[in-house]
């Protein structure tokens, strides 16, 4: 088993450093945009483009319930954020059926349909970028 199977497990007591890179880069992007949202400014860039803005969007308007966010400075991840990043990864890997299933956690069933697409072109873009820069997707 390897270090990163924690988090896919639903595990996520460990800092972002210690997960997938895809996974700690989604971590950490929708801290900023939370801490940003809930301070009313403007949300700082991730690079991710509209993807990104449109899929944080749908958690903020159509969640089930709060999701919980950890101030991007923690040193653990919440369940939610475990999950975000599932789903994302899952999308991004084409597996939509799980992805599906991790979207259901967290929005209205009739929203998560429509945030499957967006989580794999979040999850494809952030494999691009690293690809590009010849390394792991880090946004720190």
């Amino acid at each position: 088993m390897s270090r990163h199977e924690d988090i896919r497990d639903g595990l996520a007591l460990m800092s972002p450093g210690e997960v997938d890179p895809l996974d700690a880069s989604v971590i950490q992007c929708l801290r900023a945009a939370h801490v940003a949202a809930r301070d009313k400014a403007p949300a700082p860039p991730c690079g991710l483009g509209q993807g990104f803005a449109a899929l944080h969007a749908l958690l903020d308007e159509h969640a089930i319930r709060p999701l919980e966010f950890l101030s991007p400075r923690a040193t653990g991840t919440s369940p939610d954020e475990a999950c975000l990043a599932r789903f994302v990864r899952a999308a991004a890997e084409g597996d939509r059926e799980a992805a599906l299933l991790n979207a259901f956690e967290l929005l209205r069933p009739d929203i998560a349909f429509l945030s499957v697409p967006l989580a794999c072109d979040l999850g494809l873009g952030l494999r691009r970028s690293a690809l590009r820069r010849g390394r792991a997707p880090r946004l720190h």
